[in-house]
């Protein structure tokens, strides 16, 4: 039986690696990993670091993200109550059955998200309470988006809250406890999470299935197709961001034609970096890192695989389509044309191709 305690110090023996996979495109700093938050448009390289030895970890730009130990810092990535999170990751690297030992923390979560939502829940909130120095606080709901089924059944959201100045994207799904309550939570989906934008893609059979990065990307990229009534490509994202998209539901494109749009994660390296004053290497590009994961995902169910070639230094750091479309006015002629321009086979595809040869 593994106690929490167990779980944390059994990760600590790796935590480098882990933190690797958890949050690619970080710098190791001495005993500190160096990275961005890929729960939000972090400017600052140097905001979140992790301490590979203690697993303390810290987000500087966002108060109250902390933490003491690798638990909490998969639960914070992965919008995850700790008791679940640690459940994953004993299951993930073999730890064992999570047992909480912790007075602290409370006893196991009972709620189970509730998919599709009845037609009897009621409206979800409009606000969002976190506690902050000890008190607690109320955070306005300012952008919702709906995750449905293929069906068109509701399954959950994911929200927009604005803490001291910085965006937050939260997932709001309907809960059940065992003890028959009903709720909304924000907690993540339960099992493989859905993708935003399925209930189009059924309608759809056809079209081309654009992945990008986040809900506001995709609202904006199939409001210009819609209103041009463009049906050659169909948009979609998955919950949780860079670091999430291995718990996605890719199965639902099965049988797809996928062309995947990263984020512009092209910033220049610091001083030091071995590349200093330099774009940042692909590798380091938490955007084109989460797309090469995608296409893994989709190996064997999607037919065909590309990923769209962001401008780099011609455009600005974490620029994607909804700046695209926003702030540099680009037609919906002039995003097909920067698509088509700029479509690249996957590592993996061109290797393949390569031996077949």
């Amino acid at each position: 039986m593994a106690n929490f305690d167990t779980i944390n110090a059994h990760l600590l023996i790796n935590l480098q690696s882990y933190v690797q996979q958890w949050i690619p495109g970080g710098q190791q700093h001495g005993k500190e990993y160096v990275v961005r938050n890929p729960l939000r448009p972090d400017k600052t390289a140097h905001s979140f670091t992790i301490n590979i030895q203690t697993g303390v970890w810290k987000d500087f730009a966002e108060e109250g993200a902390a933490g003491k130990n690798p638990i909490s810092l998969y639960a914070y990535l992965n919008r995850l109550e700790y008791k679940t999170a640690a459940d994953e990751l004993a299951a993930k690297y073999n730890v064992g059955e999570a047992v909480n030992t912790y007075k602290s923390v409370q006893p196991i979560s009972a709620w189970v998200t509730v998919a599709p939502v009845p037609s009897h829940a009621p409206a979800p909130p409009a606000v969002f309470m976190r506690k902050v120095d000890g008190r607690w606080c109320e955070y306005q709901i300012v952008d919702r988006w709906e995750y449905r089924d293929s069906d068109g059944n509701l399954n959950g959201y994911d929200v927009k809250i604005i803490q001291d100045g910085s965006k937050q994207i939260l997932p709001l799904t309907y809960c059940k406890n065992k003890s028959d309550g009903y709720a909304w939570r924000f907690l993540s989906f339960k099992g493989k999470r859905p993708l935003y934008g399925m209930d189009r893609v059924a309608k759809q059979p056809d079209a081309i299935v654009i992945i990008v990065e986040g809900c506001k990307c995709a609202r904006a990229l199939q409001t210009l197709l819609d209103s041009m009534h463009n049906t050659d490509f169909i948009v979609v994202t998955w919950p949780g961001g860079c670091a999430s998209t291995k718990y996605a539901k890719w199965s639902l494109l099965k049988g797809r034609a996928v062309y995947i749009w990263p984020d512009n994660d092209h910033k220049l390296c610091d001083d030091k970096h071995v590349n200093a004053g330099q774009e940042k290497p692909k590798d380091e590009q938490p955007g084109y890192m989460a797309a090469l994961s995608i296409c893994k995902e989709l190996d064997g169910v999607a037919p065909l695989v590309k990923i769209i070639d962001v401008p780099g230094s011609d455009k600005p750091d974490t620029w994607d389509v909804a700046d695209a479309i926003y702030n540099d006015k680009l037609t919906l002629d002039q995003i097909v044309a920067l698509i088509n321009d700029r479509l690249i086979d996957p590592p993996s595809t061109k290797q393949k191709v390569g031996h077949d040869k």
